[in-house]
Parts: C-alpha cells; sequence; structure tokens
C-alpha cells in the first residue's frame, strides 16, 4: 500500500514486491479475472495485473484485501460478520455508482466505501461484551444508528475509521472522507475540493435501504440527501439503487465475500410503497372516524343543548309568575351557567299573607337545579297547610334530608 502511493516506484517493483507474497497475488489474479472488473481477456501474470490496475487500484485492492483478512468471521462472539461484509459491500458498490455519477474513480468510492464503517467492526472487537446490540443498530437509518453507536461506545466508526486512514498513510482527502462522512452535510459545492465525503454520506443512506426496517421512509430521506448534496435526480439514483445487489453479489465474489441473494430494489420499492398506500388508507379511514366521531358529538351536543333549553322553561316556570306593581315583594334570577340552583318563591294565602323565600342550593348545573325544583316545591306544596314557618321549614328539612346525594344542601 505504501509503495503504491510513493511516486518514485515503478511497475517492475510493484510487481515484485506483489509477487513476493503468495496470498496477495492469488488474490489479484483472482479479483482482476473476476467479473466484478469485466475484463475481455484472462490476466495470467502479476506483471500483467499491476499494469491493468494501476497503482492506485492496486493500492485500493490491497486494501481492501488486507481489511477483509483482518478480522475472522467468528472473532467476535455473538457478532454476524458476514451480515456486517453484506452492509459493506452494499455501501461500497454504492459509493462507486453514485461516484461515477459526479465523476470521481470508482475503484477509490468503492473502497472508500468498504471502509467507511470498518471502525465499528473494531468498537464490537474491541467490546465483545457488547455485540449482541448489532442487530438492533442494523436496523436503523443512518442518523439514528450513528446516535445509537455514540450511546454505546461513546465514540462512533467515523472517529475510529479516521485514525486507522491515517495509521495506513492513505491520502488526506481519503482520510478526511472517512472521518468526516457524518458531518458532511453541506452540497457537493460547498463541500471543498473532497467531493468523497459527500458521495460516502450518500453511499450510506442508499445501503441503508436494503438494511433498515423502515424503508419507504429512507427511501425518501435517501432521494432528499442525493439530490441535495451529488446534484442528481431520483431517476439516476433509482438507477443506482437497482444495480447494488447484482453489483454486491460480484463484489463478494471477487472479494472472496459471502453474500446471500439480494432483494431487487424493485421489490423493496412496491412493498414500501404498499405500506405507503397502507398507511394513507389507514389515516383515511381515521379521519372519516374522526369526522363521523365529531358529528356523531355536534349531535349529542345539540340535543343536550335541548334538553337544558327546556330545562330552563321548567325552572323559569317554578319562579313566581308577575304579580301587580303594588305587590309588596318581587325578584329577578340570572343563572351563571344554563341551569341554577338559586331561587325565590312567594305567594299570597287566602287571609292575605304572604309567604315567601329566598334560597340557595350548594353546587351549580342539573345536580342543583334538580334540588332547586324539589325544594321549591315543597316549599309552595307545603306553605299552604303549615302557617308556622319553623314548622314548615322543619318539615321540607326531613323531605330534602330522605333523597339528597353527593353531600348537597339548601
Amino acid at each position: 500500500m505504501r509503495a503504491c502511493s510513493r511516486q518514485d516506484v515503478n511497475q517492475k517493483e510493484l510487481s515484485s514486491l506483489a509477487g513476493s507474497d503468495p496470498v496477495l497475488s492469488v488474490e489479484l489474479l483472482r479479483v482482476v479475472n473476476s467479473p466484478f472488473y469485466g475484463l475481455s481477456s484472462e490476466i495470467k501474470s502479476i506483471a500483467r495485473a499491476v499494469n491493468v490496475l494501476g497503482h492506485r487500484a492496486l493500492r485500493n485492492l490491497a486494501l481492501c484485501i488486507a481489511v477483509r483478512d483482518a478480522l475472522r468471521t467468528d472473532a467476535i462472539s455473538g457478532f454476524d460478520a458476514n451480515v456486517f461484509w453484506e452492509d459493506s459491500l452494499r455501501r461500497a458498490v454504492a459509493a462507486k455508482l453514485l461516484g461515477q455519477l459526479v465523476g470521481i474513480d470508482g475503484d477509490e468510492s468503492f473502497t472508500a466505501g468498504l471502509l467507511q464503517d470498518f471502525g465499528l467492526l473494531v468498537l464490537f472487537y474491541l467490546n465483545p461484551e457488547k455485540a449482541g446490540q448489532w442487530d438492533q443498530i442494523r436496523g436503523l437509518d443512518p442518523i439514528d444508528r450513528y446516535e445509537q453507536e455514540k450511546a454505546i461506545f461513546t465514540t462512533a466508526h467515523d472517529e475510529v475509521s479516521g485514525l486507522l486512514g491515517n495509521v495506513w498513510e492513505l491520502p488526506d482527502n481519503f482520510v478526511q472522507a472517512l472521518a468526516e462522512h457524518h458531518q458532511c452535510s453541506q452540497s457537493m459545492s460547498e463541500a471543498g475540493s473532497n467531493t468523497l465525503c459527500a458521495v460516502l454520506h450518500c453511499a450510506d443512506w442508499a445501503a441503508a435501504v436494503y438494511s433498515v426496517n423502515n424503508k419507504d421512509a429512507v427511501i425518501t430521506k435517501c432521494r432528499e440527501v442525493v439530490k441535495d448534496m451529488l446534484a442528481t435526480n431520483s431517476e439516476q439514483l433509482d438507477d443506482c439503487l437497482a444495480k447494488i445487489p447484482d453489483d454486491a453479489l460480484k463484489a463478494a465474489e471477487a472479494l472472496g465475500l459471502r453474500m446471500t441473494p439480494q432483494e431487487d430494489f424493485e421489490t423493496i420499492l412496491r412493498k414500501a410503497n404498499l405500506k405507503l398506500v397502507e398507511e394513507n388508507l389507514s389515516y383515511q379511514e381515521l379521519t372519516w372516524r374522526l369526522e363521523k366521531a365529531i358529528k356523531e358529538r355536534d349531535k349529542l351536543a345539540d340535543e343536550l343543548k335541548r334538553e337544558l333549553e327546556l330545562a330552563r322553561e321548567i325552572q323559569r316556570s317554578l319562579l313566581p309568575s308577575l304579580m301587580p306593581p303594588d305587590f309588596p315583594a318581587t325578584g329577578v334570577n340570572v343563572p351563571a351557567r344554563e341551569l341554577s340552583g338559586d331561587f325565590f318563591d312567594y305567594f299570597r294565602l287566602d287571609d292575605g299573607r304572604i309567604y315567601f323565600n329566598l334560597a340557595d342550593v350548594s353546587g351549580k348545573g342539573m345536580n342543583a337545579a334538580l334540588l332547586m325544583a324539589k325544594t321549591s316545591s315543597l316549599f309552595r306544596c307545603l306553605g299552604k297547610q303549615i302557617e308556622d314557618p319553623g314548622k314548615l321549614v322543619a318539615q321540607i328539612n326531613d323531605e330534602i334530608c330522605e333523597t339528597t346525594t353527593h353531600g348537597m344542601f339548601v
């Protein structure tokens, strides 16, 4: 890798260096002849492979192979490394496709995409007791997954990947892209010369379409992010998303990684649209039920209003009728609400005497009005038979106490 980064190293020296490592030699020939590179003729020598690949592609390939072999698939108990590499390959392929859209080297984008979450693998390796949380965070979108990582480890994969990039002596723009792809929120025109950072940020969302639980929301967000940062349209993005499953399988075969057959984008999009339709129907049903409930409420409110108005009329009828102007008692009742617990009454006996009262029932509303009606009726009925005011009030009191509820009184 370091030799590939030096300007004074020629292809002969690189071929000799690569050929001195039997594992790297075999991997180089296998990868360069895989469908992933799609060369027209078979390459049989390391020198020819180095010549075809070039310095940068050779460095990237060596880096991918080294990272692939860094940890055994069973190195972290309870952590499914195969699934991790599946997600990483989709991210790498997405980065390559998006990078080619904006005119940057496809191999460079692929390698950066493969490495951008490698720091997460390191974090789980250093904290194996937390491996069980991998499935939990894998199904989240890039924003929620990143926040969950920081909650679990107090740091995140981008910081670790940036540190590793410096140790590996990768180019500055490469290291910056690894270390800042979650903070790369500007548009491509504002992101400076490091377009690779924007590509990795978008690739994270594109790959998430195939791994998250809430796919419809991620597809919408992915389109927004890619349009804003890479100035591409939905058709271009959808074309990239559609190529990810097949290209990821080819990349897995080239790098010797296991990958299960992938669900195609058309199926994912159809399911997402179906879910949106179901949610829209559910929303319409809820709206219909709400409108129905409001209508029923309004209908009940109208009925209650009519009943209260009838009750008011009955209560007004219990008050004394207008008397001649020379009558020595008069009064007025203005309820605080529709019905009142306050009342007054007066009437003339046959001998000319006038009985009157002024009363207040505890509380307000219907309960008070009903007790008021009972008390007023008792007063008018018994008052015409019992002349002594003390006995009259005592008799009314006894009648009220027999049926009063909730501690109500007059």
